[in-house]
């Protein structure tokens, strides 16, 4: 399948977060994404703090994989609430349904909390 350019992957995932994450819907609420003029990453944060455990189980149930932006951090202290999402190297259909996958993974955390 075709990569499209940087920026039209990330135009399709900010279509996709805002479909799969509506703002109307009460579990969505602290739910938050950057809008990058450029590069291969958006940072989402949630109103959660994100584990080790929970990127494993968002692999292992959902089949989607990101970066916890703590990862990134020297003490692992900071941005615990923040994820890194890449929209390099990856087609439309691939970002819709990673962006779908990753909304029922979240979901499932917040409506358990």
């Amino acid at each position: 399948p075709k990569v499209e350019t940087a920026m039209h992957a990330r135009n399709c995932m900010l279509e996709a977060l805002g479909y799969y994450f509506p703002s109307e819907e009460s579990w969505t609420k602290g739910i938050h994404w950057s809008n990058p003029k450029g590069g291969f990453f958006m940072t989402l944060e949630v109103p959660f703090n994100v584990t080790k455990e929970l990127l494993t189980t968002c692999v292992e149930k959902y089949s989607v994989i990101f970066c916890p932006l703590s990862f990134f951090s020297v003490t692992g202290n900071t941005y615990l609430n923040k994820i890194r999402l890449s929209f390099s190297c990856v087609t439309p259909e691939e970002i819709r349904r990673g962006i779908k996958q990753l909304s029922l993974f979240i979901r499932s955390v917040i409506e358990k909390t």
